[in-house]
């Protein structure tokens, strides 16, 4: 196992068990904001997470409570995801910053077109 691997091991080994993760085997995502998926990095052949009629949204900041998963966005409401919900994942991304590149954990979330409400007009754009 090279470092890397550790290193996203130990990343992935920081959150609750619990968690739907996006990559399983390989662990590494990626968000694809155009086709709204996550991909797996690391192994093409494992399939990551794809919306379905909805936007994915990336949160870094969040936590586990009780069955819960609490994103807590700087700006604006916490949002509350069932552990069992499946319109979810975690998966470690890689970040550069002025130190180099970490690993972050993210939550990915397929969210509903107008956060659920009916009806819905969007327009193209």
């Amino acid at each position: 196992m090279c470092s890397e691997d550790s290193f996203l091991n130990e990343v992935n080994r920081r959150f609750d068990s619990r968690l739907t993760r996006c990559c399983p085997s390989s662990l590494l995502s990626l968000h694809d904001p155009k086709n709204q998926a996550v991909s797996c990095l690391k192994d093409l052949s494992e399939k990551g997470m794809k919306c379905a009629s909805a936007s994915a949204k990336i949160h870094s900041r969040f936590e586990v409570e009780g069955d819960d998963i609490v994103a807590k966005p700087f700006f604006g409401e916490e949002t509350r995801i069932a552990i069992t919900d499946e319109n979810y994942c975690i998966g470690p991304s890689l970040e550069n910053t002025l130190d180099g590149e970490i690993a972050t954990m993210n939550l990915y979330v397929c969210e509903p077109p107008c956060n659920g409400n009916v009806p819905c007009i969007r327009y193209p754009v």
